[in-house]
């Protein structure tokens, strides 16, 4: 068993860990797993969480050669109700009973999610490392909370992948499908495609996702965070397709990160 040990942390701040297996970058499993771990380190002083933070960042920037993509789409509570239309069940588990969501908002320290994947470039190879996971469906009882079942959706449909690269930039795709596995019909199914320059520069070119759950992008690039796109859902029938919703186009999001 191999340990970590990670020197630049500060206190009052809290960090997730990714876990991911050690495959090179050109024999990636796409069924691969990554694990989360979310942890806090406590304050001992009264001393300035700005200067910390601020140290914190520059450190981390001048050792840093790569550049991370996170794509997150969660859903923002607790629980929602399983659907129905006319009273009919689109699941195996209708009226009375609740689907578990994520119970947070656009944070990218969140550890719960329906779907993730991450690109993590190394700028200094134009390499990039691609990880995806999807989050565990559970179903409640409404009147009394308990927990009735739980599985977990295919990831064969989850793609991470470089198409293009050059001196300074790299070229990416995403794809994200997943289905409730409680339920025969809808998924989130989305996709996009993202130039990134080792100067700091992004911009998706192609792309678009249904409105059902949320969708968060974001960049992690030398300890400092760059939120890229935030969008809520509009209702659970997005996820049936735009016959019931409109897609929501991710052409043109462009900015910086640092």
């Amino acid at each position: 068993m191999s340990a970590y040990r990670d020197a630049t942390v500060a206190e009052g701040f809290a960090y997730r860990y990714n876990i991911v297996p050690a495959i090179a970058p050109d024999n990636l499993d796409p069924k691969a797993e990554m694990w989360s771990l979310q942890v806090h380190v406590p304050r001992e002083n009264g001393s300035s969480l700005s200067a910390q933070a601020e140290a914190l960042a520059i450190r981390a920037a001048s050792v840093a050669d790569t550049t991370t993509l996170t794509w997150v789409t969660f859903i923002p509570e607790a629980r929602v109700d399983a659907p129905t239309v006319a009273g009919q069940a689109l699941c195996d588990y209708g009226s009375g009973y609740e689907f578990g969501g994520d119970n947070h908002g656009f944070d990218w320290k969140a550890s719960s999610y329906r779907t993730a994947a991450n690109a993590v470039i190394t700028w200094s190879s134009m390499a990039v490392a691609g990880y995806t996971d999807i989050g565990t469906t559970h179903v409640y009882e409404k009147s009394t909370g308990k927990l009735v079942a739980e599985k977990t959706a295919s990831g064969s449909g989850m793609v991470v992948m470089k198409i293009g690269s050059g001196s300074n930039w790299v070229e990416l795709h995403m794809a994200t499908h997943a289905t409730n596995p409680f339920c025969s019909a809808g998924a989130i199914d989305d996709a996009f495609s993202m130039m990134l320059t080792q100067s700091g520069s992004y911009s998706i070119f192609s792309g678009n996702h249904r409105l059902m759950p949320n969708h968060y992008i974001y960049i992690y690039d030398g300890g400092s965070v760059t939120n890229v796109y935030e969008r809520q859902y509009e209702n659970v029938m997005c996820l049936m397709g735009p016959i019931l919703c409109d897609l929501a186009s991710l052409v043109g999001v462009a900015g910086n990160f640092d």
